[in-house]
């Protein structure tokens, strides 16, 4: 199978042979611009609409870019201080890397794993919108400083939207006044923020109330080589019982399957069919490095004991050192129990014990008490309290040291570690459904109320795209009811009467919020040739007027220029050290 991104290349080359065709043999109007795969359309249609907008309403604009300007220094001032302490981190620290593929940290979908495919008509919208109110606000307060503009005009990455710009005439701009200028500067900036706020408290007020999640299992994922997918049971699906006891949620379906040692079970969906599922136990994920164990494989016994289920398993495995799996190929791996650390926090418990963040960590007992597993961990981690000294044992890169450890958190205890699920990290499943945190998602894209709570909610509604990433226990990142989500939620109350369309206009809202504000904010970053660069030119110079600093104007480049580079270093910095 060809891999995607060799499309995604093939698509830009034949697009960009085309374009630079047309363009030499003078087929594109000479209004359209060509650089390989860079299209750039500019026109003079529209300054009349922007010239009538800007003498109508100018008693609104000026307040209006008064209080832009204030927004706009005050979010660059913020970035700054954000990228000095992204440098000094990334510096002197082990930080979590959300992005951890090249193709990340370009804003295409189905490209981006933080962007889906299926989200690309919203995403589109939301960044078509961004770019015309941006430029829109540039355009505005550009004939209120009586700033002639020589042309408007869109930018494209093939058919894909870039940005959108107003050139102004140059000298004009040159000619006027310094708060003029930055509140020309400040507008874009001032509406994206704006724009996003507004639809943010209209999400968080009314639509985001309109999604219950659905009564049931809902299959998030299923496990390759796994019961489930033996019973065609597929990613979507909603399971509503089993064996004829009703599921409310997830909680209810691993209950059964803690509980329960039934060989076949009979599952309801949604819909009302059913389907029989024979368990069996099969790795379903499998982390570090186990010779001769792979994802798909069917463990048939553990130590000598024949088993069938997840229960059975955990059962024999309790207080064991060692557990020694067969398989139905008939061969045989003895495996250390224990809990499996994945990451350990840096300043956390661990790291204070003096367990370095690259060690090798598995668990094996705490205050002398046997750990075979991370489900048998967290439960004994239960019986203490934040604060509370305990010893524990673990094996660090194969060899076993003991550690005294004084638990972390406010509420419950915490070891200040990723642990792996399973054993040893190896986890295992006689069903092979992941579950889809459809309540837990519900409650991040609903928040809480009050002002502390819209809050809260705009910080996580910017993080749910990679929710997943920065939480990985979380599993899944959410990126609106696209794909099958939609399938775990009802819609209820007044947008009950606009069925699926609530889920499409919440789509559309969100990303166009989400696109907005990242937007606003990539701009004000102090760096050429974005507005947050001009603006903290603008600034220098106008601290150099009040001392009568001679040359300050050749002084400001000079120290854009060198923010400039400081912002290209933190990016470069982020994604290779």
């Amino acid at each position: 199978m060809v891999p995607f991104w060799v499309w995604v290349l093939t698509g830009i080359l034949l697009y960009t042979v085309l374009a630079v065709w047309l363009d030499r043999t003078g087929r594109l109007p000479s209004q359209v611009s060509i650089t390989g795969p860079l299209t750039t359309i500019r026109t003079e249609r529209g300054e009349k609409v922007i010239e009538a907008l800007a003498r109508k309403y100018k008693r609104f604009w000026r307040p209006w870019g008064d209080f832009g300007v204030l927004l706009g220094y005050s979010i660059m001032v913020g970035t700054a201080v954000m990228i000095l302490f992204i440098f000094y981190s990334v510096l002197t620290t082990d930080p979590d890397v959300v992005i951890t593929d090249p193709q990340d940290v370009l804003v295409i979908p189905g490209v981006n794993q933080f962007l889906p495919l299926e989200a690309t008509p919203e995403i589109v919208l939301g960044l078509i919108i961004g770019l015309v109110i941006h430029e829109g606000g540039h355009a505005i307060y550009c004939r209120l400083a009586d700033i002639n503009i020589d042309s408007l005009g869109v930018s494209s990455f093939t058919l894909i939207p870039l940005g959108a710009f107003v050139e102004p005439d140059y000298e004009d701009q040159n000619e006027a006044d310094r708060l003029p200028r930055v509140r020309m500067l400040c507008a874009g900036i001032t509406n994206n923020i704006f724009l996003s706020l507004v639809i943010f408290a209209f999400l968080f007020l009314s639509l985001s109330h309109a999604f219950v999640p659905v009564a049931g299992v809902p299959v998030g994922g299923v496990y390759s080589d796994t019961p489930a997918e033996t019973a065609n049971i597929e990613q979507g699906d909603v399971i509503t019982a089993i064996e004829g006891i009703e599921l409310e949620s997830g909680d209810d379906f691993n209950d059964y399957i803690e509980s329960s040692d039934t060989e076949t079970v009979t599952v309801e969906f949604k819909d009302g069919s059913q389907t029989e599922v024979t368990r069996e136990l099969v790795v379903s994920q499998i982390s570090g490095t186990h010779d001769g164990i792979e994802s798909g494989d069917k463990i048939t016994s553990v130590n000598g004991n024949d088993i069938r289920t997840e229960s059975e398993f955990y059962n024999i495995i309790d207080g064991e050192e060692e557990a020694t799996l067969e398989f139905d190929s008939g061969e045989d791996v003895t495996v250390q129990t224990g809990a499996a650390v994945s990451r350990i926090s840096p300043g956390g418990s661990f790291d204070d014990a003096g367990i370095h963040p690259d060690d090798t960590a598995v668990i094996t007992s705490i205050d002398n008490q046997s750990i075979s597993s991370t489900k048998q961990l967290e439960s004994v981690l239960n019986e203490y309290d934040p604060g509370d000294e305990i010893s524990v044992k673990v094996q660090v890169d194969g060899e076993s040291e003991t550690h005294i450890v004084t638990l972390g958190g406010s509420e419950s205890p915490e070891l200040g570690v990723q642990l792996i699920d399973g054993m040893n990290g190896i986890d295992v499943t006689d069903f092979g459904i992941d579950v889809y945190p459809s309540e837990l998602m519900a409650d991040y894209f609903q928040g809480d109320g009050g002002l502390t709570g819209f809050l809260n909610y705009l910080v996580i509604m910017l993080f749910l795209p990679l929710i997943g990433a920065l939480q990985p226990a979380i599993g899944y990142n959410f990126a609106g009811f696209v794909g099958s989500v939609s399938n775990f939620y009802t819609v209820t109350g007044v947008f009950s009467v606009i069925g699926s369309g609530a889920f499409v206009l919440f789509n559309a809202l969100f990303w166009t919020a989400w696109i907005n504000i990242q937007i606003g904010i990539f701009n004000c970053i102090p760096a050429f040739p974005l507005d947050g660069g001009q603006i903290f030119r603008e600034a220098i110079e106008a601290v150099g007027d009040r001392l009568s600093i001679d040359n300050i104007e050749i002084i400001s480049i000079y120290i854009v220029y060198a923010s400039t580079l400081l912002c290209i270093a933190v990016f470069v910095a982020i994604l290779f050290l």
